[in-house]
């Protein structure tokens, strides 16, 4: 209930502010190009750098002006963060607009643009985004009046410093409120526990108060994580190499977060993989693909759907209309194809390469169930067969953390609310 309560507090807040008729931010002509807009130029983690200057800076002098902006922050934070229904159209638009690896994500520069442009499209029809319209303008306008040399914040500037500056040292500006120091918490939680993409992960923990690490450092890490030499030698080579050749793989994908429990939701399928399927575009890709139906079913959980073939409509037309309203996201680069990114439309994925021929691999191939081919993980033969597979298998690539929390501890696992 403390959420509701915070909603409707922020809610109220924003109202009560003057209305602002010009969007606040408006979509570039195009809309996967955010970074270096006139509203745009600045980076994810200006403000914890900034904190670290001279009282006198411009700089410092911007966090403190901040810090005196610190309760409203809070309350955008609220409706950017823990408000569902805001949430779920920020996500949207990350997709929509080409952000689709960091669907979740606020506080990067690409991700805090489109969120506001979400929120100014919206606000006509839900009067929490309204409220909230009103809020990030008054952050920036409240920013915006601290100059420096080359004038005043850009506006994605201004309201990247005011929300940072609110988690960062919202401990010390709240100090003595817990309901606040409550909210504060959660949102940074929030974040990070959704944080699929290792820099969202990073931009994170450095607004928890996490000390700077190098760039190069970072960079280093994350790709270790992802597997990102291994995936580029072993698959992107392989499939480069052999373009007519097709392997059995085993792909488990952490598409999002359960809204009711707050777990991890996973998703699994077995099939057929090649350099072919691999660069499919166009209307027929669901179709004729049981790889791109699976990756079609992990963005569309990740977005908070079900996926569910409305009734009275053709599994065929189903499908070409979901091709017509899903674009192409980075699937050569999961398979180390013309670079490596281990996220596609916002889930990682594992993948585990089936190269001898087992009774497992026989089960699994065809133990798909419903439009997408999606594996049912709470089946015990399916589970089991997956684990034994995974104890032979040579080779494992992609994200090893989603097979660490399905078969590491101990878990009851449930069907995800969304799962038909």
């Amino acid at each position: 209930m403390a959420f509701e309560r915070a909603v409707d507090a922020a809610t109220m807040a924003g109202m009560a502010l003057p209305e602002k008729e010009e969007d606040i931010i408006t979509p570039p002509e195009d809309t996967r190009a955010w970074q270096g807009t006139e509203h745009g130029n600045f980076n994810g983690m200006d403000a914890a750098r900034a904190a670290k200057d001279e009282d006198d800076s411009v700089a410092m002098r911007r966090v403190k002006k901040a810090a005196s902006l610190a309760q409203a922050a809070l309350h955008a934070l609220v409706l950017f963060v823990l408000h569902a229904p805001i949430k779920c159209l920020g996500v949207s638009a990350q997709v929509e607009w080409g952000n689709a690896n960091r669907s979740f994500a606020l506080l990067s520069q690409g991700s805090l643009l489109r969120n506001m442009a979400c929120v100014a499209l919206s606000r006509v029809a839900y009067v929490p985004c309204e409220a909230l319209h009103r809020l990030i303008w008054f952050l920036c306008e409240g920013m915006q009046s601290v100059k420096g040399l080359r004038g005043a914040m850009t506006r994605g500037a201004a309201v990247h410093m005011a929300l940072s500056v609110a988690l960062l040292f919202g401990d010390e500006i709240f100090e003595g409120n817990s309901d606040a120091l409550f909210i504060v918490e959660s949102i940074k939680n929030v974040l990070g526990v959704t944080a699929l993409c290792g820099y969202a992960a990073r931009n994170c923990s450095y607004h928890s108060g996490e000390a700077l690490q190098a760039l190069a450092e970072f960079w280093k890490r994350m790709d270790a994580d992802s597997s990102k030499e291994a995936v580029v030698s072993i698959l992107g080579s392989s499939f480069t190499l052999f373009k007519n050749a097709a392997v059995p793989m085993l792909m488990i994908s952490q598409c999002g977060w359960c809204p009711e429990t707050g777990w991890p939701v996973f998703a699994a399928t077995a099939c057929f993989v090649g350099y072919t399927e691999i660069t499919m575009s166009g209307m027929a890709r669901y179709a004729v693909s049981e790889l791109h139906r699976f990756l079609a079913y992990c963005k569309i959980v990740h977005c908070g759907q079900s996926g569910q073939r409305p009734e009275g409509v053709g599994v065929m037309q189903f499908l070409l209309d979901l091709a017509g309203r899903l674009p192409n996201s980075c699937e050569d680069m999961l398979f180390g194809i013309h670079g490596h990114s281990n996220v596609v439309m916002g889930s990682t994925v594992c993948m585990v390469p089936l190269l001898g021929a087992s009774d497992e691999r026989e089960f699994l191939m065809g133990a798909g169930v419903g439009v997408f081919g999606i594996l049912p993980l709470l089946d015990r033969k399916v589970f089991r067969a997956i684990f034994d597979l995974l104890k032979r298998a040579p080779i494992v690539t992609g994200d090893h953390g989603i097979i660490d929390a399905l078969f590491g501890q101990e878990q009851k696992w449930v069907p995800g609310p969304l799962w038909k």
